[in-house]
Formats: structure tokens, C-alpha cells, sequence
């Protein structure tokens, strides 16, 4: 049997490539300092969620701390990104849906906006569906380790039965 990829393995790491997209626009554009605290929050996000199981309102978090930077930074917009992949990750994918309502604001590049969006909304969705599918088949091994082991218990049961009952015999 082939080893199983981690599907958080690539979660983890898109997290990160997007954290690494948002210095790259970062350095290719002016490094003011409030784009760097920008980044510096959702890096402290994005490594708190690699840690640990945050809930579902954490995004909430993300998504104000972006709204915070708007009039600051252009980079806030790129960074709706991460909460967009978020909430596509944990099947909320309608409400991410209502993050693409910021394309309707006065932003740079709106039509590289949209495909950043969209890329992540589709990268969230399968990976949804890949730690989904993931947990499903967990649960059918250990659905068939547990009938092995009941099976192996009664043939135990049996064998000594088998046994004892030939001992009476003689």
C-alpha cells in the first residue's frame, strides 16, 4: 500500500506561498511600513491557524485586520486572499463569496484581484474536499481494522471452544 499525501501538507503550504505573494508585491512595490504590519498580522494569523484548530470566526479577524489597511495599503486587497481560502476550507465557501464584494471597491488591478480571488476560492474548495474525503477513508480502515478484530476475537473464541470441548471428549 503507496503512502498517503498529508492533504494539510498543501494547505499549510499554500498558506505560506500566499504570505510569500503578499512580501513579493511588498518589495516589488513602495515598503512602507504599515504594509510590513500588515503582513506581519497575517503571518501571526496564518502560522496560529498551521498550530493550531482556530474556529471558524477567526477569519472575522483576517478579514478586519484587510478592511483596516484598505485606505493604507493596496496590498490589504490581495491579502482578502488568505480568509477567502479560509472559509472555502471549512465548506463556508458561500459567505467567503461575500469577500469578492471588495472587488467593487476603488482597488489596483481589479482583474488581477478577481483571478487572485478566484484561485483561492478554488484551491480552498478542493482542498475541502480532499481533508473530506481524507477523513472518510480514515474512518472505512478503521471500520475494517475493527470487523478484522472482531473476526479474529471470535475465531479465538471458537478455537478454545473447539478445544475445551475435545478435552470433555476424551
Amino acid at each position: 500500500m503507496t503512502k498517503l499525501v498529508e492533504p494539510m501538507l498543501f494547505v499549510n503550504s499554500w498558506r505560506f506561498l500566499m504570505i510569500a505573494v503578499l512580501i513579493h508585491l511588498w518589495i516589488i512595490g513602495d515598503f512602507v511600513h504599515s504594509s510590513f504590519i500588515l503582513i506581519l498580522l497575517l503571518l501571526m494569523m496564518t502560522s496560529l491557524r498551521w498550530r493550531f484548530t482556530l474556529p471558524i470566526w477567526s477569519n472575522v479577524i483576517d478579514v478586519v485586520i484587510c478592511i483596516l489597511f484598505f485606505p493604507i495599503t493596496d496590498i490589504s486587497y490581495f491579502g482578502l486572499a488568505l480568509p477567502i481560502f479560509e472559509l472555502a476550507m471549512k465548506g463556508k465557501w458561500i459567505f467567503s463569496l461575500f469577500l469578492f464584494m471588495s472587488l467593487f471597491t476603488p482597488s489596483p488591478s481589479s482583474s488581477l484581484i478577481f483571478w487572485f480571488y478566484l484561485q483561492s476560492l478554488l484551491f480552498g474548495i478542493f482542498s475541502f474536499i480532499s481533508v473530506k474525503n481524507q477523513e472518510m477513508y480514515r474512518l472505512e480502515v478503521d471500520e475494517q481494522r475493527r470487523a478484522r478484530y472482531e473476526l479474529e476475537r471470535l475465531k479465538i473464541e471458537l478455537l478454545t471452544a473447539t478445544q475445551s470441548a475435545s478435552h470433555q471428549a476424551n
